[in-house]
């Protein structure tokens, strides 16, 4: 009987979480937005990254939802004889809490992440030889990071983050700011 009685209480604590949780929950495809900065690939030099985002709304007026995909690619000519490059993709989602503190908002997250790697290597001396190598990889990161987000005006808000990816054999820190225009 106490069983049936705890397990009674506990499911109406669950509903009325959920319910509470769902009324402050305002998801759906809140802006998009496109960053640029520097990624420092591990073993590797710095170099430029790029992508796009899009703001999916929030959980609870603090955490907010963000799908991403971001590129970044280097190489480097070898005394002339090769060439090394490397690509990533990223695709990802992440989470962010939101410190609402002043227009200029503070935030920490975390999130997943897809990288679709590829490496190539050309060796070679002009008319005599040469030898073409190519690699892809898909890798699953795990992505943890923060910034600032501040509101420009009520359309747009600028951003500046930085996000450690941890991911086998490249861990990465990318350092970028952007731009989020809200619909």
């Amino acid at each position: 009987m106490r069983f049936n009685r705890a397990m009674l209480a506990c499911a109406l604590i669950l509903a009325l979480s959920v319910s509470v949780a769902s009324a402050q929950a305002n998801l759906g495809f809140k802006g998009i937005g496109v960053r640029a900065g520097m990624v420092d690939p591990e073993n590797l030099d710095a170099t430029l990254a790029f992508g796009i985002f899009t703001d999916l709304g929030t959980f609870h007026p603090s955490v907010s939802f963000e799908t991403y995909v971001n590129y970044w690619s280097w190489s480097e000519d070898v005394a002339g004889l090769a060439e090394v490059s490397f690509r990533d993709v990223v695709i990802g989602a992440k989470t962010e809490y939101m410190f609402n503190v002043s227009t200029i908002r503070p935030f920490i997250g975390a999130g997943l992440s897809v990288h679709i790697l590829k490496s190539e290597m050309a060796i070679g001396i002009p008319d005599v030889f040469s030898f073409d190598a190519s690699a892809t990889d898909t890798k699953l990161g795990v992505d943890v990071g923060g910034g600032l987000r501040a509101n420009a005006s009520d359309r747009i808000d600028i951003i500046g983050e930085a996000w450690y990816g941890f991911v086998s054999n490249i861990n990465q820190l990318g350092v970028t700011a952007g731009v989020l225009f809200k619909f």
